[in-house]
């Protein structure tokens, strides 16, 4: 959607969109300093789809209002929490549908939690692994990394370092 501009209204352009306050239009570094996303990754979002496209200015602006910032501040948070962006795609789409059952969203949560806990297992085998590695080395020098020892620790997958 765009907005056509008259001569010398540049400055209230975003005061002019779709009902919003000046205080609420924001253009893409705005609104990536007041969500903490970069104004790349906002590109990037609303090119996958993950975010819908906002509205434009006649010069083809991007202009972002207080909904857009709490979406990207959504987003955000989710990704620091290590959803995948289709899990963040699923909730925003949950997010919108106002009459979706709580269950859905409860359920994709357990299924995030289900992945973290078999992720913390993992690294928590590999953290313990790397100790026992740690323990068995000699003091390191450049003589016994040439040796097959050497090798066989930090290569040979078959080798006891590595417990299956």
């Amino acid at each position: 959607m765009t907005f056509p501009l008259r001569e010398g209204l540049k400055t209230e352009i975003y005061g002019r969109l779709a009902g919003q306050t000046k205080a609420a239009a924001m253009n893409i570094g705005e609104a990536a300093k007041a969500s903490g996303v970069s104004a790349k990754m906002i590109r990037h979002y609303e090119q996958t789809a993950l975010i819908n496209p906002v509205g434009r200015t006649g010069s083809n602006y991007r202009v972002y209002g207080s909904t857009d910032i709490e979406i990207l501040h959504f987003v955000k948070q989710a990704r620091h929490l290590g959803f995948s962006i289709k899990q963040i795609a699923t909730m925003l789409e949950l997010w919108q549908n106002r009459s979706r059952p709580s269950d859905e969203v409860e359920s994709l949560i357990n299924q995030h939690l289900a992945e973290l806990d078999s992720r913390i297992r993992e690294m928590t085998a590999m953290k313990e692994t790397v100790e026992n590695l740690a323990g068995t080395l000699p003091p390191f020098s450049a003589s016994f990394c040439m040796t097959s020892r050497c090798n066989q620790t930090f290569i040979a997958p078959e080798s006891s370092v590595f417990p299956e």
